[in-house]
């Protein structure tokens, strides 16, 4: 299986033993993103180089320069 099947993401709630909302999702790649927010995880997308979203009608819930701002997300 491969993202964005829902199957992949549920591997983590299974694993971890909390709901999707609870777990935070990050990364580079905006499509990567999109899907772990369709899920239902929190979802935070690194954009080093400020490059526009894709067109995929979903909004991350943090929109990060770097990962020195996750610092700032998770722990306000």
């Amino acid at each position: 299986m491969f993202k964005p099947s829902a199957a992949a993401y549920q591997l983590a709630v299974k694993k971890m033993g909390v709901e999707a909302g609870r777990i935070g999702f990050v990364s580079s790649n905006f499509f990567d993103v999109a899907g772990a927010k369709v899920f239902g995880f929190t979802s935070h997308w690194v954009n080093r180089s400020g490059e526009p979203a894709e067109e995929l009608g979903v909004i991350p819930d943090a929109k990060l320069k770097s990962l020195i701002d996750l610092a700032e997300v998770v722990n306000p």
